[in-house]
């Protein structure tokens, strides 16, 4: 990239665009930074102009440090995604872009173009993963015919492979849930009124309820 005009148009032009830039000489020291590049890498407040890009990043990579001079050989590189390891110990994913520039005076230095791209990142992989759980159940799940045979005596369903099977079996064995078993008031008092007619004579009685041939009755009786 040929620049035509005066450095201080392309500074003034860099400190307000809306992303983050940066503009290098070439040995890699700061000319100019927009202000969004202070605040992707937290250096707001900190003067880099004139300071090795490598002094304000102890931590970059070798890799990342022959692609810078490989742009300052006249190469344009560019990423999509990059994980970058902060010294502070956080982790950063980025979309970069590397671009040379040269002047009328033999000055020349490299672009970078950065573009962080973390939580985009956190999130397509929290629904990938997700989505991938979501299909583990898909495929632990049986099908369940639309028609379902059961008993009109016993209630048992029977399976596709002819056996009959309890209701709670059948369903738990094609979904992943458990049956819990309780008593409506209706089948309380239709099946065992007894037994709520013999815990309030034994709440008026005192006496201990014992078992006689196969039923609750009071002791004593």
């Amino acid at each position: 990239m040929h620049l035509n005009c005066e450095p201080t148009t392309v500074a003034s032009f860099i400190g307000r665009v809306p992303f983050a830039v940066a503009m290098f000489d070439s040995q890699m020291r700061y000319l100019i930074a927009s202000a969004k590049w202070y605040e992707d890498y937290a250096l707001v407040g900190q003067n880099i102009i004139g300071v090795s890009h490598y002094d304000v990043f102890p931590e970059m990579p070798e890799l990342w440090r022959a692609i810078h001079q490989r742009g300052l050989q006249g190469e344009n590189l560019s990423s999509s995604q990059v994980v970058f390891n902060r010294q502070n110990g956080t982790s950063q994913v980025l979309r970069w872009e590397v671009k040379p520039w040269n002047d009328a005076t033999g000055a020349h230095g490299i672009f970078i173009f950065t573009e962080d791209i973390t939580r985009q990142k956190a999130v397509e992989n929290a629904y990938a993963e997700l989505q991938t759980l979501l299909e583990k159940q898909e495929l632990c799940k049986k099908p369940v015919a639309s028609l379902v045979p059961v008993c009109c005596v016993c209630k048992k369903i029977r399976s596709e492979d002819n056996h009959w099977q309890r209701m709670e079996k059948y369903f738990n064995l094609r979904f992943d849930f458990t049956f819990t078993h309780s008593l409506c008031p209706k089948c309380m008092r239709k099946n065992y009124g007894f037994l709520a007619a013999t815990t309030v004579a034994e709440t008026s009685s005192s006496r201990p309820l014992n078992q006689n041939n196969g039923g609750l009755v009071a002791s004593g009786s």
